[in-house]
C-alpha cells in the first residue's frame, strides 16, 4: 500500500471515529461530569429560575391581577402580574408580568385599573389602585414592605 493511500485511510478512520463520538448523545451524568457549566435559562415568564429577585408580598388587586410588592436594594417596586380571577393567597404568583412600577415608572393603567406607586422616596411607599366600584371610582391602598424588607 502506498504512503498516500495509508494516510488517506488513517485520516478517514480518525474522522469517522470523531464523528461517531460527536454524534453519540451524552448521558446527563457524563455531560455533568465533562460538559461546561451552563446557567439555567430564564423561565418563560421572564423570571429568574429561583424567583428570589421577583418574590415579594403578593396582593390581589382585582381584574385577575396581583401586585407583588417589594422594597429591597433595587428600591420600591410593584410587579403587576396576571394570575386569573380565581387567585387566592398561597397560589403561585410568579407568572406573566403585565408591568412593573418603580421610581422611574410610577403609574400605569391596566384592565381599567389606574395604579400609582407613591411615597417612593420614603421608607413606606404605597401602591394605590383606583378602579370602578359600585357606581363610583373605588380606591385601595397597599403599603409596601419597609425598606430593606
Amino acid at each position: 500500500m502506498g504512503h498516500t493511500l495509508r494516510t488517506s485511510l488513517v485520516t478517514a478512520a480518525l474522522t469517522g471515529a470523531l464523528a461517531a463520538t460527536l454524534l453519540t448523545p451524552a448521558t446527563p451524568a457524563s455531560y455533568a461530569a465533562t460538559g461546561p457549566a451552563v446557567a439555567a435559562p430564564p423561565s418563560p415568564s421572564g423570571t429568574a429560575t429561583d424567583g428570589s429577585r421577583y418574590e415579594g408580598v403578593p396582593v390581589y388587586i382585582g381584574k385577575g391581577l396581583v401586585a407583588v410588592l417589594r422594597n429591597k436594594a433595587e428600591g420600591p417596586e410593584a410587579w403587576i402580574r396576571y394570575v386569573g380571577t380565581g387567585w387566592k393567597p398561597g397560589n403561585p404568583y410568579l407568572v406573566r408580568v403585565m408591568d412593573k412600577l418603580d421610581r422611574t415608572h410610577p403609574t400605569t393603567t391596566l384592565s381599567g385599573l389606574h395604579l400609582a406607586l407613591t411615597k417612593t422616596n420614603t421608607r413606606t411607599p404605597v401602591l394605590t389602585v383606583t378602579g370602578p366600584g359600585s357606581g363610583t371610582r373605588a380606591t385601595a391602598s397597599y403599603p409596601l414592605p419597609s425598606a430593606g424588607g
